[in-house]
């Protein structure tokens, strides 16, 4: 799949702004994400990285701007009909369900696609457990994509870091995003792992079709991963460019590249 940008934004965001007790933390950012695309969103900490995926997936309520997917708007939406209109995300900390499977872990990620699954379960036993055995048939190809697939059945408290950052995505995955949003996914890896992380992300891309806005301050994964990167800086947007571009930048190179990041 070309990392292109096509004619038609997937994520738009446009002039969106986010306050804190009347603190700006976000102030006039907009930019797109295209269909099919690996997009870098970098800066220092305190940037605003966080607090945008935060506004994305209505965890921040925004102060102004608006955030659209493939045209409709989903900056008023209510916070637990986002992951519903095909966004997913992952978080910095880890947080997965110690004493649960790999497998169950992931299958909550997918709970919204069937009909509410607990009444179902409770009401109509058979009902529920198609449910189920539709959901783990959508699940088992994202296991085996992010290699967790002889794990699936193992207790997610029992797996190596490298392991449980992989379920995290895989459990966004589940959701069934056409927008999927990584948060430091690189945090904590080591420099061979990052190597590996880059490759699962492309073949993320390939294999479900979604877009990926990456949050990351491993740099040279961002510089290799993505086609279009977007800086922030002190909240607003600082750059947009190519790699190459962002990285000739000599405005990203004094706010960012040029310090320890």
């Amino acid at each position: 799949m070309a990392d292109a940008p096509h004619r038609e934004p997937l994520l738009s965001i446009r002039d969106l702004g986010v306050r804190f007790d009347g603190v700006a933390a976000l102030t006039g950012v907009s930019f797109d994400v295209y269909p099919g695309e690996i997009c870098g969103l970098i800066g220092p900490n305190g940037a605003g990285k966080t607090t945008l995926f935060n506004a994305i997936t209505r965890l921040v309520p925004p102060a102004s701007g608006t955030i659209a997917l493939a045209g409709t708007r989903i900056d008023l939406v209510p916070c637990r009909r986002v992951i519903g209109l095909g966004i997913a995300r992952t978080f910095q900390n880890v947080g997965v369900y110690a004493g649960m499977t790999v497998l169950e872990n992931v299958l909550l990620g997918a709970h919204h696609r069937t009909r509410q699954y607990g009444a179902v379960a409770l009401l109509d036993p058979r009902a529920g457990r198609r449910d189920e055995a539709m959901l783990t048939a959508a699940c088992d190809p994202i296991l085996a994509t992010l290699g967790l697939a002889e794990v699936r059945d193992v207790e997610a408290g029992s797996l190596p870091y490298p392991l449980l950052k992989r379920l995290e995505i895989a459990r966004a995955l589940a959701a069934g995003p056409r927008v999927l949003l990584l948060d430091e996914p690189a945090a904590g890896l080591t420099h061979g792992e990052v190597t590996q992380l880059g490759a699962l992300i492309r073949a993320i891309r390939e294999s479900f079709g979604v877009a990926v806005l990456l949050v990351e301050h491993h740099i040279e994964l961002v510089m290799g991963l993505c086609s279009r990167i977007v800086v922030l800086h002190l909240g607003q947007k600082l750059a947009e460019g190519t790699p190459a571009e962002v990285r000739a930048d000599p405005a990203v190179v004094a706010a960012y590249l040029g310090a320890a990041a």
